[in-house]
């Protein structure tokens, strides 16, 4: 299965491009290909939706952010319509929950940006593009050939930096408990969910 991913800095982007064990194949272009109406030569199965801010960049710039994710949404779901491309996956998160699994109030900017960004896609399901919806706890594991800036961002990758440097760590977080999910079982998972029949569904 050939898949795209928008954004060749990112992450989680890197990550699943450069994991050796995984059975698909992946393209990474960056977003401003977005602005440019192209139709590709290449032809591709799916796209996985991982553009955004981080929640640190969420609080930093806030309104700009949640404009960004909503452009980049909109655009992301015409570029998937002009080229053909059947299948969105959305990299959601399960901080937009509290305790009782209940949604959490509209405070949060990095919140909000998900949830706008899942009321969209919601709206816009139709015959022609699927969409699945995986809300993933906090990702760790370090890659080597990885130069993005979220690099580190991660709660285990940012033990591990602040243990390089013999300075304090501390993880505050009131509404849940946090979970860590290992990239590696992401990808693995990713093997079996891309090729998901269900016109729209949560995860």
């Amino acid at each position: 299965m050939n898949v795209l991913i928008f954004g060749n800095k990112g992450y989680l982007s890197n990550s699943i491009e450069f994991d050796k064990k995984k059975n698909f194949k992946v393209t990474l272009l960056p977003k401003t290909i977005l602005n440019q109406n192209k139709t590709l030569e290449r032809e591709f199965d799916l796209i996985i939706h991982t553009l955004g801010a981080n929640k640190f960049d969420s609080e930093k710039k806030k309104k700009k952010t949640l404009i960004n994710k909503k452009d980049f949404t909109t655009k992301i779901l015409r570029f998937a319509e002009k080229n053909r491309i059947k299948k969105i996956i959305y990299i959601s998160s399960t901080n937009i929950y509290l305790k009782k699994k209940k949604l959490v109030k509209l405070k949060n900017n990095y919140v909000k940006n998900h949830i706008l960004t899942e009321q969209i896609l919601k709206k816009n399901v139709s015959k022609n593009i699927k969409i699945l919806i995986l809300r993933i706890s906090h990702l760790f594991g370090i890659r080597d050939n990885i130069k993005s800036k979220g690099k580190f961002l991660s709660i285990v990758n940012n033990l591990i930096k602040h243990s390089f440097k013999n300075k304090p760590f501390v993880i505050k977080n009131k509404n849940a408990v946090i979970d860590l999910l290992p990239l590696s079982f992401l990808i693995t998972r990713l093997d079996k969910l891309l090729y998901f029949k269900y016109k729209y569904k949560i995860i």
